[in-house]
């Protein structure tokens, strides 16, 4: 069952942004650290640590893509 509240509450922990990079605001984890804490999720709700781990999936190529233009800009 969906429960509003607990993602509501895991976007104010910044669970949502596990993967975005320190330089853009993020945590600045590694992978293993992000895969240990989607992990821990799993153990008490997989549906939920799927729905958080999927939040990053797109995040790696946009952050690349930003990297290259900020890169380009100042050359």
């Amino acid at each position: 069952m969906y429960q509003k509240e607990i993602y509501d509450k895991a976007i104010e922990q910044g669970y949502q942004a596990l993967e975005v990079p320190e330089e853009f605001g993020g945590p600045g984890l590694s992978r293993v650290d992000v895969a240990a804490l989607i992990e821990e999720m799993a153990i008490a709700d997989a549906g939920f640590a799927t729905t958080i781990s999927a939040s990053g999936l797109a995040m790696k190529p946009v952050f690349n893509c930003w990297k290259a233009t900020i890169k380009n800009k100042n050359v």
